[in-house]
């Protein structure tokens, strides 16, 4: 699944090597958000239409929540082939709730994210704009802790992470792979993987002109990752930027969005 051109990541800190991942055996894109459709003055606004690059069927929308208009924002990209990105602004997050709250929504009553047992891929081109202190921030998903299963990569702390949760696991035994801290202000491309049941997470950095300066693969290092990923319960959307509740603590924040995709088998 491959969700819009999504500004590039920014982080400060050099990744090393720790393994090298299964290879992808399959290369069905299902999803990009390109983020280059108009947006008035620049503001994305309550149900603004944010059109996927695959089908025009699976269109995301924008939701703010009660948020007023400023805090999800139409920048350039350095990276972006579409050359443009959404940027997520800056917003106070306690254990219950966010002062502001944005989020793309991807409906998917016919789960075509919902890669089964199979192999898939999914992530984001991100530049962070600030390390975020406080609660977790989420970057794409489907599913949420409370469901059977889920799918999703968070930035929480600016820490890169992939997870997996099959048939109701605890927080315990999440399948995830995890990066070392990213640093502001560079684009980095973050994809998650399971293949044959292995769950990876590669993270490759760019330099502003688009130019790969370092790609580095994390294992999973906690958890299962193996499973049926079919049962998302009430939350059947793909959420780009947030869980999709209005008190939800994990407002993606301080960020900018270049890409987010889909891959499946």
């Amino acid at each position: 699944m491959s969700f819009r051109n999504l500004k590039p990541l920014v982080l400060g800190v050099s990744l090393a090597l720790v393994c090298t991942g299964p290879a992808f055996a399959v290369s069905s894109e299902i999803l990009r958000l390109k983020f280059s459709e108009t947006v008035s003055g620049g503001q994305y606004a309550q149900g603004q239409v944010a059109f996927d690059g695959i089908a025009p069927s699976q269109d995301g929308t924008v939701d703010l929540l009660g948020t007023a208009p400023g805090f999800l924002t139409q920048v350039s990209s350095p990276i972006s082939g579409f050359g443009s990105a959404m940027k997520f602004g800056t917003t106070s997050c306690t254990a219950t709730a966010c002062t502001q709250l944005g989020h793309v929504r991807i409906p998917d009553s016919a789960g075509v994210f919902a890669p089964l047992s199979g192999n898939f891929e999914w992530g984001a081109t991100v530049q962070l704009t600030a390390l975020p202190t406080g609660q977790g921030m989420n970057v794409v998903q489907k599913g949420r802790s409370g469901s059977p299963d889920m799918w999703k990569l968070q930035l929480d702390g600016g820490v890169a992470s992939c997870i997996i949760k099959v048939d109701g696991a605890t927080a315990a035994n999440f399948g995830k792979a995890a990066s070392p801290q990213l640093t502001v202000g560079r684009n980095y491309k973050l994809r998650c993987k399971r293949v044959s049941g292995v769950l990876t997470l590669t993270v490759t950095e760019f330099a502003a002109d688009g130019t790969q300066l370092s790609q580095n693969v994390y294992p999973k290092t906690q958890g299962v990752s193996l499973g049926n990923l079919n049962d998302f319960g009430t939350a059947n959307s793909v959420y780009v930027g947030g869980k999709g509740t209005a008190s939800s603590p994990d407002q993606l924040r301080d960020a900018v969005l270049d890409t987010v995709t889909y891959w499946a088998g």
